[in-house]
């Protein structure tokens, strides 16, 4: 159906004519508006004769203009890679007048040259988060000469095979590639036009594709005929018999597919294809009704988030739930409170790995709904992550919390509230009336946690005046975010608390500051 809906449209006709206009010229892209429309090709000459194919960070260029796409990326996790070389040529074009204008934007790359473009253009983290962000790329392959051919051969030998057959080696033998194809693709031939976004259904395709190609140089001179004619073929075009019905629609429709591939039933690899499009068959729930079954979930989980809450407010007028939690003032209490913050973390977890393997919509981190759960949840319970943290002292054994100990998911949220943040029309400089239910930092009580260490380290370094100036000059710069937090009452109660760490931290710091005085005084 999406094959049909794109031959009957000027866009392949289009992609080939722009990309023999690229190939025939000196630069290594053209433009050409029409209407409202710019299409941009880059030349297969040019681009076949690149010899970088290094893979950089897609967000070392452009200035933040693929935050999308990186968006979701943390400390840890594998980092969004590009073609190095095919960044440079598009921030070329991203800068022109022409490309400026409001408008559609095509890209194509010459049809032939495959191994320039996609599937060798990123990684498996680019095409998650191309996907997720339901960026498009349509794909025509073609016949390729014996030039052509052997110049796809010494390109991609080492990259296509290893990503084709990765799910089919062991783990222990697998040598994956680092390319990944992302987008749409759509895979054009005499017989029609077949449409893809399963990326390693993409993979094996192309393979199949091009190992079943004719080399016959006239077939590729003549592929420009092909996309004039594609929809007149595509509507008159008989089937060839097939010996038995197929046993459902689905198996007919993998018939018409590998036909319109141009993949005959005798060719070599064809047996692998047909095994490949009857993988692309999506397993399980659609996105939808997965976000749904989550906010089930959602609901679920809501009574242990409320005995949190609950043990909160019981804590309050002492100390405050970060210093019980961490000195463990009430054991029934707190082993209740402790199964819960791992029970939520259970939840969130899993919901930001099905996010990332594209099994949620598109949007699903962007509806508010979710990013107020998900920010009340880390604003409530990342507080209780920081007092196990230091009862444990993991601090001494790996390092502070903010640099060492805080969780994936919090950073990820962090993200998801910068961006809601981005896209409201709320007052920034809105002041409030009374202080707030939830401290509105989360890691407040992990900085509180080094100001304590600094005070220590001034008592016991007091010889040291290089290092002292130091050690004070950290300490004045907590005193005078914790007091800005206190004064805009974006603090919860329980900081304030009689014998919370930070008030004790105030008391020691002004004593600490008197002492100092009175050393300084002649």
């Amino acid at each position: 159906m999406l094959g049909a809906l794109l031959a009957s449209s000027s866009l392949l006709a289009r992609a080939w004519s722009q990309c023999m206009r690229a190939n025939a010229g000196g630069s290594s892209f053209t433009l050409e508006r029409c209407d409202d429309t710019v299409y941009v090709a880059f030349s297969g000459v040019q681009t076949g004769e690149l010899g970088t194919h290094r893979l950089v960070p897609i967000g070392s260029g452009g200035h933040g203009l693929f935050s999308p796409l990186v968006g979701v990326e943390v400390d840890g996790s594998e980092p969004v890679l590009v073609h190095a070389t095919f960044l440079h040529v598009f921030l070329a074009l991203f800068c022109t007048n022409e490309f400026q204008k409001p408008q559609t934007t095509a890209i194509f790359d010459h049809l032939a040259e495959k191994f320039y473009s996609s599937p060798l253009l990123g990684n498996e983290a680019l095409s998650r988060a191309v996907r997720r962000e339901r960026w498009c790329v349509a794909r025509p392959t073609s016949a390729m000469s014996d030039q052509e051919k052997a110049g796809l051969h010494a390109l991609i030998s080492m990259h296509i095979d290893a990503a084709a057959t990765e799910q089919e080696i062991s783990a222990a033998t697998q040598q994956r590639s680092p390319y990944w194809p992302f987008g749409n693709y759509a895979l054009c031939s005499a017989e029609g036009v077949v449409v893809f976004d399963n990326p390693l259904v993409v993979v094996r395709m192309l393979h199949s594709t091009f190992m079943t190609g004719s080399s016959i140089e006239e077939e590729h001179l003549s592929y420009g005929d092909l996309f004039a004619t594609i929809l007149e073929n595509l509507l008159l075009k008989k089937r060839n018999a097939i010996e038995e019905a197929p046993e459902s629609n689905f198996f007919a429709g993998i018939s018409l597919a590998l036909e319109a591939s141009g993949i005959g039933n005798q060719d070599m690899g064809a047996l692998k294809a047909r095994r490949c499009l009857k993988m692309s068959k999506r397993m399980g729930c659609s996105p939808n009704l997965i976000g749904a079954s989550l906010a089930i979930k959602l609901g679920k989980i809501t009574p242990w988030r409320a005995q949190i809450e609950w043990y909160k407010a019981s804590c309050d007028d002492d100390m405050g739930y970060y210093d019980s939690f961490k000195l463990r003032k009430f054991p029934k209490k707190d082993s209740r409170t402790n199964m819960n913050r791992h029970r939520l973390a259970k939840f969130w977890d899993d919901l930001i790995d099905m996010l990332q393997k594209n099994q949620l919509p598109h949007d699903f981190h962007k509806r508010g709904k979710w990013v107020n759960a998900a920010q009340f949840y880390k604003l409530l319970v990342e507080p209780l992550d920081i007092a196990e943290y230091y009862r444990v002292q993991m601090h001494k054994k790996k390092g502070h919390y903010l640099t060492q100990g805080r969780e994936r998911r919090y950073q990820v949220f962090d993200r998801w509230w910068r961006d809601r943040k981005k896209n409201s029309y709320e007052g920034e400089n809105s002041k409030r009336s009374k202080l707030a239910g939830l401290t509105q930092d989360s890691c407040f009580w992990a900085k509180v946690e080094m100001a304590k260490e600094w005070l220590e380290d001034a008592r016991s370094t007091e010889s040291d005046r290089v290092e002292m100036a130091q050690i004070l000059e950290n300490l004045k710069g907590f005193e005078s975010y914790s007091k800005q937090m206190v004064e805009r009452k974006e603090v919860s109660i329980d900081v304030l608390a009689p014998r919370s760490s930070y008030t004790l931290w105030v008391e020691e710091w002004k004593v600490l500051q008197s002492n100092l005085a009175l050393q300084i005084a002649p």
